[in-house]
């Protein structure tokens, strides 16, 4: 965390103190301590903008490593993947979830966040899982959600 004291910022406008990130060190958004970051943000009614990183070394290894072009991991299709081809957004996508489903909103109803890169995912993933379903009987509610079909 920034050595400034959010209560210490007294304007209007972008809080901007870098790049926040769905996970800081082994801490995930939705960690209380990070509410006095977002009790401050929502009393100053500025946005947060998050950034997606890549996901973390267990993950880079099960999911993205074992392609045979030759250069290694940094450098291979897998990092490409596991980066702005894909994992970017499902890594700051998790963390958007976690922030939903734990409470971070409920706690913080006027935090505002700038999700960068997150590429859609929150929306394709939240609505089957807040409807508890899958398949297709989550494709079709999801459409008629968007749609506005259903309540």
């Amino acid at each position: 965390m920034p050595a400034l004291k959010a209560a210490d910022v007294s304007f209007v406008g972008s809080l901007y103190i870098g790049e926040l990130f769905g996970r800081t060190g082994d801490k995930l958004a939705d960690a209380p301590e990070f509410d006095d970051l977002y009790a401050a943000a929502e009393r100053l009614q500025v946005p947060l903008h998050f950034h997606p990183q890549t996901p973390v070394p267990e993950v880079l290894k099960a999911y993205y490593s074992g392609f045979d072009d030759g250069v290694g991991l940094a450098r291979s299709t897998g990092m490409g993947l596991a980066t702005a081809g894909l994992g970017w957004y499902y890594d700051l996508g998790v963390q958007y979830l976690r922030m939903i489903f734990s409470g971070v909103f409920d706690r913080h109803p006027g935090l505002q966040v700038i999700a960068g890169h997150w590429g859609g995912v929150v929306p394709r993933v939240a609505v089957p899982v807040e409807l508890g379903q899958s398949g297709q009987d989550a494709v079709q509610a999801e459409l008629e959600i968007l749609s506005g079909v259903a309540d």
